[in-house]
């Protein structure tokens, strides 16, 4: 394996993108960076501008872009070690694992170093916890997204709501009492409305753990499903 380069990592997380980036290795010397993302199209060229405006203000760094390698393929690479310096997740999912595994190297002593980062300072209290495993930070965050959550101000006052739900068990209380039902049983009104559209509302385990504060892993890589009652709450809400 060669040798790794943090410092490159933490430049190409605050870049403007969306997921979650880790390191695997690189030459620290040569300032030649290898990064591999998930991104096509569109979404690759923002990406690759940004890292334009990267090497623009780091004068000597020279950062090369792969595009459309999932997760999968970075991972048979970094096991035949000649993996990316720095690859770009697809999703936090398997986050665990690639902490637990040591295929992504820890950065917990990096960070916590002289030339370190105020994680507190750069990113916001979710992005910092999802980057995290049983205590081990092998990723940095590069969420960028704004989510939004719309609500109709006249139907809420006239239930007797002041203000919006700010948590799950109030999203549910005001669902039910928001819900109106016409003569056949059939729904009126709706009081939760999810857009399953997209992927950032569907009701699936990976959004409904991030509700209910549900672990991923309990300890020694072991999926934490069947120890953690806040599963049983989410899969139940």
């Amino acid at each position: 394996m060669k040798k790794r380069l943090f410092a490159s990592c933490a430049v190409i997380a605050l870049a403007a993108a969306s997921l979650v980036a880790a390191t695997s290795g690189a030459q620290a010397a040569s300032r030649e960076v290898t990064v591999w993302s998930p991104y096509q199209g569109g979404n690759l060229e923002m990406w690759n501008a940004a890292i334009k405006r990267i090497e623009v203000a780091n004068p000597g760094l020279n950062i090369t872009s792969v595009g459309n390698i999932d997760m999968a393929k970075s991972l048979a690479a970094i096991n035949a070690g000649n993996g990316p310096d720095i690859s770009v997740s697809n999703g936090n999912g398997n986050l665990g694992w690639f902490c637990g595994t040591g295929a992504w190297q820890k950065l917990n002593t990096l960070i916590a170093g002289s030339n370190g980062i105020n994680m507190k300072g750069t990113f916001n209290a979710a992005s910092v916890a999802s980057s995290i495993s049983n205590n081990v930070r092998c990723a940095l965050p590069l969420y960028s997204e704004v989510f939004a959550f719309y609500y109709n101000k006249d139907i809420l006052a006239k239930a007797g709501f002041k203000n919006p739900p700010k948590t799950t068990t109030e999203l549910l209380a005001y669902s039910q009492k928001l819900t109106t039902f016409n003569d056949d049983g059939s729904i009126k009104t709706a009081g939760f409305l999810p857009w399953a559209g997209y992927y950032g509302f569907d009701m699936d385990s990976m959004w409904l753990g991030q509700m209910f504060g549900a672990k991923w892993y309990g300890g020694n890589q072991q999926a934490a499903f069947s120890s953690d009652i806040r599963w049983v709450k989410a899969f139940n809400w």
